[in-house]
C-alpha cells in the first residue's frame, strides 16, 4: 500500500494503527513525486511509482480529479 502525506504526525499515526495488518506499507511525503507538478500525469513518475511498488490494484485520491485519473 503506498500512502501519501505530507504531515509527519499522520505518517506517525498511520504507521501505528497498520503496525500488524500484514500488509506492507510505503509512505510518500509529496504527491507532486509520483504524479508530477502538471494537470497531466508524468508518466515516467506513474511508471516509476508501479515498477517500484506495484503492482497496484486501486487508487484513492482526495486531491485528483477524475480527467487527472483517467490520464494516468
Amino acid at each position: 500500500m503506498v500512502h501519501v502525506e505530507h504531515d509527519p504526525v499522520a505518517v506517525e499515526v498511520c504507521k501505528y494503527n497498520h503496525r500488524d495488518d500484514g500488509i506492507i506499507h510505503h509512505y510518500v511525503d509529496k504527491f507532486e513525486a509520483i504524479y508530477g507538478v502538471d494537470d497531466d500525469a508524468d508518466h515516467n513518475l506513474v511508471e516509476a511509482l508501479v515498477e517500484k511498488y506495484g503492482p497496484i490494484d486501486l487508487v484513492l485520491s482526495g486531491c485528483m480529479s477524475e480527467a487527472q485519473f483517467l490520464n494516468i
